[in-house]
């Protein structure tokens, strides 16, 4: 699933600045039933197998940014909830936060860890997808997440020449933009989770954690997305099914119990005629 947004910043376009966007309702409504129609159609082709094994939900960075209050945290939660309905099962899940590859602080802080460090390692923080979807640690798993830059950062600050390389301003600008504009934003994303939060009740999506990566088109511009679907392959047997799918299971099970049932009355029925028939002849 994606969580993406159409805006446009005030003055023109500026490559690290938010986009002001507001997702509309209607809009957002119909993506949601698509999504559901999607899993639904993926559910029946793939029948009598699971119809899916685990799901990444992206949320653009500048969306991310320009997003009203509350608004991706009731997309997010939105989607998870449809997913669940429609395949009527919990997968693992990961949140990535895609699109840095436009931010320079980020595309400075891939150059110097290095090609291979930026595509064997996962950016951010995972989450154990078996516990509950508590508001207080999905909250700590924004702020965990949001961590990773800071200690990127300042362990790239800890080598001998590091005050002697340039673009330094660029990293020490991402934190300050991670500080005080992301993390807060992350935070409540996440916290609309809570499984006190997701319609109809019963449990969430197996948040298996929170992931920031880029996947621009030049090699330098891509970072920290394949381990985030190398983690989803490593859990992809840990699946429950739906509180829905269990009441259907055992209502299948309950009519196959009464067929058996009203079989063995009819054998018992065909016996007892055979038996007048051939003993007891008129």
């Amino acid at each position: 699933t994606m969580l993406t947004g159409q805006g446009s910043v005030v003055g023109g376009p500026q490559p690290n600045a938010a986009a002001f966007v507001n997702l509309d309702r209607k809009e957002i409504a119909e993506q949601v039933d698509r999504l559901g129609r999607v899993c639904r159609l993926a559910a029946e082709s793939r029948q009598p197998l699971c119809p899916i094994n685990g799901s990444i939900a992206l949320v653009d960075w500048q969306t991310l940014g320009g997003a009203p209050t509350g608004q991706l945290s009731t997309v997010l939660r939105e989607d998870a909830a449809r997913m669940i309905e429609a395949t009527q099962l919990h997968a693992p899940m990961a949140v990535l936060i895609t699109g840095l590859d436009e931010e320079t602080g980020f595309i400075e802080l891939t150059r110097r860890v290095g090609e291979n460090r930026a595509r064997d390692n996962r950016f951010g923080h995972g989450f154990n997808h078996q516990a509950p979807l508590e508001a207080g640690q999905l909250a700590a798993l924004g702020k965990q997440a949001c961590g990773a830059f800071e200690d990127w950062i300042y362990e790239l600050f800890r080598h001998p020449d590091a005050l002697g390389r340039t673009n330094n301003d660029k990293l020490y600008g991402l934190l300050c933009k991670m500080r005080s504009e992301i993390q807060p934003r992350v935070v409540e994303m996440l916290s609309g989770l809570s499984g006190a939060r997701i319609p109809a009740g019963g449990r969430g999506p197996l948040l298996c954690g929170c992931y920031f990566g880029a996947a621009g088109g030049a090699r330098m511009r891509q970072a920290f997305v394949r381990s985030v679907f190398a983690k989803l392959l490593e859990l992809e047997e840990d699946l429950e099914w739906s509180e829905d799918a269990w009441r259907k299971e055992f209502a299948f099970q309950r009519i196959v119990s009464s067929m058996l049932v009203v079989n063995a009355l009819l054998v018992a029925t065909i016996v007892g005629l055979l038996v007048f028939y051939f003993f007891f002849p008129k």
